[in-house]
């Protein structure tokens, strides 16, 4: 049989996923890190991520909204230098 999180279970990964993200993890950074920390599969790890996310964006203003995205963009262009120097 599976081990299912409890409700306090799941609310304190989330929770730990929002400060992942809230401190400027990556998505995957955080999921990675979380799927270690809590011995499950990197694919729940990143369901744990993606709750965080949206209330990460909930509480966002445009302004923040704006500066995540530059960010986001800024680290896909160091991934694409990255990958051409291979």
């Amino acid at each position: 049989t599976r081990n299912r999180a409890s409700d306090a279970e799941l609310a304190q990964r989330e929770a730990d996923a929002l400060e992942l993200l809230s401190t400027g993890a990556g998505s995957a950074f955080a999921a990675a890190t979380l799927a270690e920390r809590y011995g499950v599969s990197l694919r729940q790890a990143r369901r744990y991520v993606a709750a965080a996310s949206f209330e990460l964006c909930d509480s966002a203003t445009p302004h923040e909204l704006d500066r995540q995205a530059m960010l986001s963009l800024y680290r896909l262009d160091l991934i694409a230098v990255l990958k051409t120097r291979e």
